[in-house]
């Protein structure tokens, strides 16, 4: 990622946080969460990709779980250490500046659970599902190029999916879960998949 891609993602963060500040609220959860949330486990390792300011990740620290957030901007990371104490959960949050067209950080997972939102990067899902843990969970959800069939300039085709196209995200996964259509404000048109990655037979976690 060149670093004006990385300056115009903090100060697209920063201009959210200040939106935020000004109506008093918090970043909103990813749909994705409640939508896969029968199929989501109770407890163990989280990593957080491309986790913006950190909504989802101190949610999920508020469940009780470890979250690695990994983000791109700065800004954005900054964003989610001040929720985290915000919300009393820094120790189970752990943020992690990474260009993640590069690849994951070394070093982290597996992970019981890895959350991937509205960032498109197909050349990263093999690290994704080898980051699972036998019986973890890959919830994914990504707006599709229907938005920009239908005219739609932003964000640009070259981050979005093609319909049908998430599943390939679960290679050798098995799919608990796939979605396509119109959700959220605006009514984009996003894709929404659950994976579970099964245990080996005989093998234990």
């Amino acid at each position: 990622m060149a670093e004006d891609d990385r300056a115009r993602w903090d100060a697209k963060h920063r201009d959210l946080a200040a939106a935020d500040a000004a109506r008093g609220g918090i970043p909103g959860l990813p749909a994705a969460l409640e939508w896969a949330s029968e199929h989501l486990p109770r407890e163990g390792r989280v990593l957080d990709v491309a986790c913006g300011r950190g909504a989802a990740a101190c949610e999920l620290a508020s469940r009780g779980f470890d979250v690695d957030a990994v983000d791109v901007s700065l800004v954005a990371l900054g964003e989610a250490r001040r929720l985290a104490e915000r919300r009393g959960v820094s120790r189970r949050v752990r943020t992690y500046v990474a260009d993640l067209d590069e690849g994951l950080p070394l070093g982290i997972g597996p992970f019981d659970l890895i959350l991937c939102v509205h960032f498109h990067q197909p050349a990263l899902w093999p690290a994704l599902r080898a980051a699972l843990r036998p019986g973890g969970v890959l919830v994914m959800e990504t707006m599709t190029t229907v938005n920009a069939d239908r005219g739609e300039g932003s964000p640009s085709r070259r981050f979005l999916v093609a319909p049908g196209a998430l599943r390939g995200a679960a290679d050798g996964l098995r799919i608990a879960a796939f979605d396509e259509g119109d959700h959220g404000r605006g009514a984009r048109h996003v894709a929404r998949l659950c994976a579970v990655r099964e245990p080996s037979a005989g093998a234990g976690r």
